[in-house]
């Protein structure tokens, strides 16, 4: 990943900390977080991260792939925490939230893997895509994000089922119909068919 940018750590996260603090700030005021008890897992998963790598595509696929990886996912978590602990204590730590990489028709991708989601629109897994215009003239050109998100979803009947679901580049919660097994692979050949 010779193009992936350097990582600057401390202006990194001082936009990361001041995205989170921005999105907090704005869940308040619409008192519309997912999860009755903490929204945590849903904060991670469809905000926290996708913000973070938004600001920056090159950076955080160089980060989630060096040895700073651990570093930057402790202070997003610590935003996060440091945010939504007055809703309670979240059922699962940092260490229950996995991370693979791979490709993806010969894109970079970032498969998260969450804890098992409790409440509906919680993520199972998360797929980062990272498309790079490799026959772009200007390589200065800002990569765009594919932001996909495999959620737990309910039946009329009440049984579970997955939705698969993702953002746009203008932070719009998009839903592309019932999903495949939660499992990782299925997810990820699922995206694979998408992009």
């Amino acid at each position: 990943m010779d193009e992936l940018a350097c990582y600057n750590a401390k202006t990194y996260d001082e936009k990361i900390k001041a995205e989170i603090e921005e999105i907090s700030l704005h869940l308040a005021r619409m008192k519309k977080v997912p999860g009755p008890e903490t929204p945590h897992h849903y904060i991670f998963a469809n905000i926290a991260l996708r913000k973070a790598c938004e600001e920056d595509p090159l950076a955080f696929f160089d980060v989630i792939a060096s040895p700073q990886r651990d570093e930057f996912l402790k202070d997003v978590w610590q935003q996060i925490r440091e945010n939504y602990d007055t809703a309670g204590i979240p059922p699962f730590e940092l260490s229950d939230i996995r991370f693979t990489t791979c490709r993806l028709k010969n894109s970079p991708c970032i498969v998260v893997s969450m804890p098992r989601p409790a409440q509906i629109a919680e993520a199972h897994f998360v797929a980062i895509v990272l498309n790079v215009n490799s026959k772009s003239k200007s390589p200065s050109e800002q990569p765009r994000i594919l932001y996909f998100t495999l959620e737990k979803g309910v039946n009329v009947d009440g049984s579970e089922r997955t939705v698969l679901g993702g953002w746009s580049d203008n932070d719009t919660h998009l839903n592309f119909g019932s999903g495949p097994p939660a499992t990782l692979e299925d997810f990820v050949r699922t995206i694979e068919q998408m992009i």
